[in-house]
C-alpha cells in the first residue's frame, strides 16, 4: 500500500477525522467517569453504614447526606440534583439506589464543571480531591503493570 493509498482510507498521516476527539480526550472521559463511580460508592458505602446497625431509616440517611456542606457555591447545585432521591425515596438498599446516587453525583459533576468554567474558578480537574484520586488510580495500575498486584480493587 502506497502513501497516497493509506489517505484514502482515512486518518492517515497522523489528522484526525472531523468530530473526533484526541486520545487524550478519550482518557480524560473514562478518568471523569471513574471519578463519578469512585464518589458515588463512597456516598453508597456511607447509606450502607448509616442504614446499618443504627437503623436509621433510608430517607432520613438520604437527607442527611444531601447536604453537601463542603462544596461551598456548588453545593446548591449538588443539593437540587440530589433531590430527586428524596422526591421518590427508594423503600430498600438494593443496587437501584446505588444507579440513582451516580445518575445525581454524574449529573452534579458535569454542572459543577460547567459553573467552574463560567465563572472562572479552578477547573474540577485541578481540585486536590480530583488529583488525589487520579494519583491514587494512577499507583493502581502502574503497580498492576509492574506484577506487584494481581488486580485492582
Amino acid at each position: 500500500m502506497n502513501r497516497s493509498d493509506r489517505k484514502k482510507k482515512g486518518n492517515a498521516g497522523g489528522k484526525r477525522r472531523r468530530g473526533s476527539k484526541p486520545v487524550g480526550s478519550h482518557l480524560m472521559d473514562v478518568v471523569l467517569e471513574a471519578y463519578v463511580r469512585d464518589l458515588s460508592l463512597d456516598l453508597y458505602h456511607a447509606l450502607e453504614d448509616m442504614t446499618g446497625p443504627q437503623e436509621q431509616s433510608l430517607l432520613d440517611a438520604l437527607s442527611l447526606m444531601g447536604t453537601f456542606t463542603g462544596l461551598g457555591a456548588y453545593a446548591p447545585h449538588w443539593r437540587e440534583n440530589w433531590a430527586g432521591l428524596l422526591a421518590d425515596p427508594p423503600q430498600t438498599l438494593d443496587p437501584q439506589v446505588f444507579v440513582r446516587i451516580e445518575q445525581a453525583v454524574g449529573a452534579s459533576i458535569q454542572t459543577e464543571r460547567a459553573l467552574r468554567k463560567e465563572r472562572g474558578d479552578v477547573l474540577l480537574e485541578d481540585t486536590p480531591r480530583y488529583k488525589e484520586f487520579v494519583g491514587r488510580v494512577m499507583g493502581r495500575l502502574l503497580a498492576e503493570a509492574a506484577g506487584e498486584n494481581e488486580e485492582i480493587s
